[in-house]
């Protein structure tokens, strides 16, 4: 059995390999949204990105996401979170769309 030392470097890696992760998602996701808004409508595109962000927030405080893995006695701190992932991405994709021109 792992000892105490063993077990806390274990969930490090896993939270730094979890941070990579969404990292890369996050990338990845602002970069096709930046994209496609772009594609879509040059002329309009900021104000189709805070549309959507508006949208994302409307949504998140009108319904519960399910969470797979979570407790649900963490539910709440869970749906903050994802606010302010919401927030991260969509300031991404005006960012992008911003530095774009």
């Amino acid at each position: 059995m792992p000892d105490l030392e063993d077990r806390v470097r274990e969930l490090e890696r896993f939270r730094y390999a979890a941070l990579g992760f969404i990292n890369a998602h996050t990338t990845i996701v602002s970069d096709l949204w930046a994209n496609y808004i772009e594609k879509v409508n040059p002329q309009r595109k900021l104000e189709i990105a805070e549309a959507l962000q508006q949208q994302w927030f409307a949504d998140a405080n009108q319904t519960v996401r399910p969470a797979i893995g979570a407790d649900p006695a963490h539910l709440d701190l869970l749906s903050q979170h994802y606010q302010e992932a919401l927030e991260v991405v969509g300031s991404e994709i005006l960012r992008k769309l911003k530095a774009a021109g």
